[in-house]
């Protein structure tokens, strides 16, 4: 009889190790996992690696939402692409709130591989865009689509903010990686950074930023690339020349020792290309 106890209670600890380690082909994505205001990333539950350790990408980006402006009401596609050479499974969180963190817009299901769920963060109920069970089953790379409908007013800014998990598929967290990534949208009738090009796919960590902030783009053009900094006033601030983009993921490093803290618009341009996200510097 003893023995038979202990078997059932072996049993039970080995379903439960197995239950709780499942990633991404046993699981739905969860929503509050952003790292927008109150909110914190996968990091808490998918362990192996630093938060943007460089070896991989979350990126967001637009084929009609031209130069990150809406114009209310309007629909947009929106893509969010989650890559690390070697995974195979890939998931994301993404959301989008106004400069006081309620939900901006509506956030629309498209496809079999994505959800909406979600997460209550100071009393606001977020919608988050997740993946679903296996929705991100790829290798390499997996971009998951979904459409979003501006504020039916202007709103003023409104942010998107996106983190990606590139897992290995071994039915637990560990030996996952995860990547963050925000960016800002402008009210068409803004005036800062009116004119229209195409939109370039970056990424912008750390963010929040102290003394260095690094940017890892997607090459759109053989060109020389540059960054500039602007407060949200308009005023350029920094400015950081890449001579000419070497690779497909090229990295721009920007040295912001002295700037004081608050938000800023940080835009990267690509030959006759450019995209802008929301940097905060502490």
């Amino acid at each position: 009889m003893r023995k038979s106890k202990i078997i059932i209670l072996l049993m039970g600890i080995t379903i439960i190790s197995i239950n709780s380690g499942f990633d991404l082909l046993s699981d739905s994505g969860k929503a509050g996992k952003t790292g927008s205001p109150g909110e914190g990333t996968c990091t808490g539950c998918h362990t192996g690696s630093v938060l943007n350790d460089g070896t991989g990408l979350v990126t967001i980006s637009s084929t009609d939402l031209i130069n990150w402006q809406y114009t209310p009401g309007q629909t947009y596609s929106i893509d969010v692409n989650v890559s690390r050479t070697g995974n195979s499974l890939f998931g994301f969180d993404c959301e989008c709130l106004s400069s006081t963190n309620q939900n901006a817009g509506t956030l629309i299901v498209t496809n079999s591989q994505t959800q909406i769920l979600n997460a209550t963060v100071s009393s606001v109920v977020r919608k988050n865009m997740v993946h679903t069970l296996n929705g991100g089953n790829t290798a390499n790379s997996h971009t998951f689509s979904f459409n979003w409908t501006a504020p039916s007013t202007n709103i003023g800014d409104v942010t998107f903010y996106v983190t990606g998990n590139a897992a290995n598929g071994n039915l637990i967290t560990s030996g996952d990686h995860i990547y963050s990534t925000s960016q800002l949208v402008m009210p068409a009738t803004n005036g800062i950074l009116s004119n229209t090009q195409n939109n370039i796919s970056f990424s912008v960590y750390p963010n929040p930023a102290q003394d260095h902030i690094s940017v890892t783009y997607t090459a759109l053009e053989n060109e020389k690339a540059s960054v500039q900094l602007f407060s949200m006033s308009g005023q350029m601030i920094e400015i950081t020349q890449l001579q000419q983009s070497i690779g497909n993921t090229p990295t721009i490093e920007v040295q912001i020792p002295e700037i004081p803290s608050g938000v800023y618009l940080i835009q990267l341009e690509n030959g006759a290309s450019l995209s802008t996200q929301k940097i905060i510097i502490k």
